[in-house]
């Protein structure tokens, strides 16, 4: 019977929380969904999936295009100026993301999403950006390839 192997602690999250402590309580509490609750009934449910397919929007994740990870100084205006250049390109920036974990000291690794970037244009802009910053990769959606830049 079902009553014999369904979870006996029940762990649900609040309608208005956000995507992120979503997230977070079904990494801590190990369980791949949650119900969600309103005004103390259940209104519906959120699993991984769910989780996955809103970052994979937010993050641009949906579109074809191309993902730059590179390393840059961490000032002010550093990642809007690179940002800025990848418009100049043509280039339509869906995200950027950012990170310190293994980055240099007074680094911090980038992680942009560009799309409506024409071939020709990709390697104009490839050229220079690797003028101005350290990049890592790039992963070209479009073709399905990708290229790694060693040091």
């Amino acid at each position: 019977m079902v009553k014999d192997w369904m979870s006996k602690v029940v762990f649900s999250i609040d309608a208005d929380a956000s995507l992120q402590k979503a997230i977070k309580l079904q990494k801590e509490c190990k369980v791949n969904m949650l119900p969600v609750i309103r005004d103390g009934k259940i209104v519906g449910v959120i699993n991984r999936s769910d989780a996955l397919r809103v970052l994979m929007s937010l993050t641009g994740g949906d579109k074809k295009g191309y993902m730059f990870a590179f390393s840059v100084k961490d000032k002010p205006g550093n990642v809007g100026k690179i940002a800025g250049t990848m418009r100049e390109f043509g280039g339509r920036v869906a995200s950027i993301l950012g990170s310190y974990e293994k980055a240099p000291s007074n680094y911090r690794n980038v992680y942009v999403r560009v799309y409506d970037l024409e071939p020709e244009k990709y390697i104009e802009l490839l050229e220079q950006l690797k003028e101005t910053v350290d990049i890592h990769y790039v992963v070209d959606f479009v073709h399905h390839k990708r290229e790694i830049f060693e040091k």
